[in-house]
């Protein structure tokens, strides 16, 4: 999906800037804790 682009969380909507290297799946919602994934 490229280096670019943002995480957002399924439960809240919480979009947060995509970190190259780091999955959004490995980052944690900072609203609401839920795990992040990656906006398409």
């Amino acid at each position: 999906m490229g280096p670019g682009g943002n995480c957002i969380c399924p439960n809240c909507g919480k979009q947060v800037a995509h970190v190259r290297g780091t999955p959004c799946t490995q980052r944690k919602c900072p609203n609401c804790g839920a795990q992040m994934t990656r906006q398409t």
